[in-house]
């Protein structure tokens, strides 16, 4: 799958979240999801959360600034619908 971002200036107001497609797009081609979801940790050996969720949560995050885990707060209903 090949993805492409045309980036250009424009009139447009961007959010805060504009970039994040970007981010995954480019994540996608890195297999990293996989990789991680293969990860047998003897102390979490069936995970609630996939290694993978918890990965990307935290990669958005640091994209948008937040350094903390528990900037994730705001975004908990998004998951939950």
């Amino acid at each position: 799958m090949v993805v492409i971002f045309e980036i250009k200036d424009g009139a447009e107001q961007l959010s805060s979240h504009s970039g994040l497609a970007l981010v995954g797009a480019l994540l996608e081609q890195t297999n990293l999801r996989e990789r991680l979801n293969a990860l047998n940790l003897p102390q979490c050996s069936e995970p609630g959360i996939s290694h993978s969720h918890v990965v990307y949560a935290m990669l958005g995050l640091l994209c948008r600034g937040k350094s903390d885990f528990d900037a994730i707060e705001p975004f908990r209903a998004d998951l939950c619908q």
